[in-house]
C-alpha cells in the first residue's frame, strides 16, 4: 500500500504542492483511499458491515458513518438532505 502512495506521489510534478504540509495531506488522503479499497476489497468486512445493517440499534452513527465513506459510499445517500447528520433509513436502503 504505501508503495502504492509513493508512486503516485513521484508521478506528481516537481513543484505540484505549495508547500510540506500540503505534500503531506495528499498523501494522508491517498493512504486512505487505499485503505478504503483494501477494507471494501475483504469480503469479511463488508459482510460484517451488512450484518451490522440489521441491526435495529444505533449506538455509534459516526463510526458506522465513516465506515460507509470508507466503502465509497456518497455523502448523500447516507446523510440527511444538505447536512451531515447521518440518516440511517437511508443507508440501510
Amino acid at each position: 500500500m504505501d508503495k502504492e502512495v509513493e508512486e503516485t506521489m513521484a508521478s506528481y510534478e516537481e513543484g505540484h504542492f505549495a508547500d510540506d504540509e500540503a505534500k503531506e495531506l495528499e498523501m494522508a488522503k491517498l493512504r486512505l483511499q487505499a485503505q478504503g479499497k483494501m477494507f471494501s476489497q475483504k469480503q469479511e468486512w463488508v459482510e460484517l458491515i451488512n450484518e451490522i445493517a440489521s441491526y435495529r440499534v444505533l449506538k455509534m452513527p459516526r463510526i458506522l458513518q465513516a465506515l460507509m465513506y470508507l466503502l465509497g459510499m456518497e455523502r448523500e445517500e447516507i446523510c440527511e438532505p444538505n447536512t451531515n447528520l447521518f440518516d440511517w433509513k437511508r443507508a440501510k436502503a
